[in-house]
């Protein structure tokens, strides 16, 4: 592997082509990391990706996340990550800012990937991401994926979320069927599972689904521009995916802490989409 971190795009079609692996794991699990030297972020990306939101902010956090998708995507292709990227359902993100990151000078992203064995229960790969600029850690991600396998233990049905209650701020999203596309070009991640009717049926989706991080983008834009909200710290969990377009429900509320608390959610059936926490 090269330590220049790819671009996302540039690796779609070499994580399809991972389909020819196996879920099956050793009992030593999976272990492999990767650092990643002097990475320049591209003014161009960065204010494109601000513009989209309308971020005031320097870089925002949510765009740190780019980043680190871009490097574990690329231990994912390592030789080492013997699983199939295809079928990998992003279940979790937490996602810290130690300090401000200069967006002119170059830092290294350090990438490690950790897969428990399980005989047959579903994998679940872990990701820790640090990015790290004139030798001081300036951010921090850990992204949770889960691998579905045939399981012939009897599955326990998890009791399901309920919706915020006394939110501070709720209103309903218009999300329309190019949001797909859209974020697509200013993410980099173009996985047509968002941005393909034909590939999304193929799945068993009904049509394209929302990227989970574009709801994550908007929460945290909302926060910057209505409370003055500058975020350090973002936790999210993604239940059930986003069909567009559709119009979930997104519901606000701030805790003892002046933590922010958030939901967004089937307005049709309440069922909660993702859930999270912002600081």
């Amino acid at each position: 592997m090269s330590n220049q971190l790819p671009q996302l795009s540039s690796m779609i079609l070499p994580a399809f082509l991972t389909l020819r692996r196996s879920s099956k794991i050793t009992e030593k699990g999976i272990q492999t990391n990767k650092t990643f030297k002097a990475v320049e972020i591209e003014e161009e990306h960065l204010n494109a990706f601000k513009a989209y939101f309308d971020f005031s902010t320097n870089v925002p956090l949510t765009y740190i996340y780019t980043i680190a998708q871009r490097a574990q995507t690329a231990l994912m292709l390592d030789k080492h990550f013997t699983l199939p990227i295809p079928g990998m359902v992003h279940i979790e993100n937490q996602l810290t800012q130690k300090s401000e990151l200069d967006p002119y000078s170059s830092f290294d992203v350090t990438s490690s990937a950790f897969v428990a064995y399980e005989e047959s229960d579903s994998l679940k790969p872990t990701f820790e991401v640090e990015l790290v600029q004139n030798g001081h850690v300036v951010a921090t991600c850990r992204s949770i994926y889960t691998v579905k396998r045939k399981d012939k233990k009897q599955k326990i049905r998890k009791k399901a979320l309920a919706p915020l209650q006394q939110a501070k701020h709720q209103e309903l999203w218009n999300v329309n069927a190019k949001t797909g596309k859209e974020y697509a070009s200013i993410s980099g991640d173009k996985n047509p599972i968002h941005t393909s009717l034909i590939f999304a049926k193929m799945l068993g989706f009904k049509t394209q689904i929302m990227h989970g991080w574009y709801s994550v983008c908007k929460i945290e834009q909302f926060l910057e521009g209505h409370y003055n909200q500058n975020v350090s710290d973002i936790s999210v969990k993604f239940l059930s995916p986003v069909l567009l377009p559709s119009q979930p429900k997104f519901l606000l509320q701030q805790d003892e802490n002046k933590a922010f608390n958030y939901q967004l959610v089937n307005h049709s059936n309440a069922r909660i989409l993702l859930t999270g926490k912002m600081k």
